[in-house]
């Protein structure tokens, strides 16, 4: 830890401002990462729905505490993959 110390206090403000900023640029950068590589891993649940449909079952969801994603303008709904099957939502 005194190796780390004097390695800091042995570097100029800016040099230290830059080691910050890549430090912070690398975590915001693993982050992002993680959470898109989560994303990609949603399936399809239904497709083409109208929008009166889809906020139907986004209620429904909602209310059984199912985690869900919505693309192409609200008319697909996604869900995860450790799901497994779901039964039909009737709303």
């Amino acid at each position: 830890m005194a190796q780390l110390k004097r390695l800091w206090e042995g570097l100029s403000w800016t040099q230290r401002i830059w080691l910050v900023v890549v430090v912070l640029a690398a975590g915001g950068g693993l982050t992002a990462l993680t959470r898109w590589n989560q994303e990609q891993d949603f399936k399809p649940l239904y497709n083409n729905l109208a929008s009166e449909d889809a906020g139907a079952l986004v209620n429904k969801l909602k209310e059984t505490g199912v985690e869900y994603r919505l693309a192409d303008n609200g008319t697909a709904i996604f869900r995860p993959p450790d799901l497994g099957e779901l039964k039909m939502i009737r709303v």
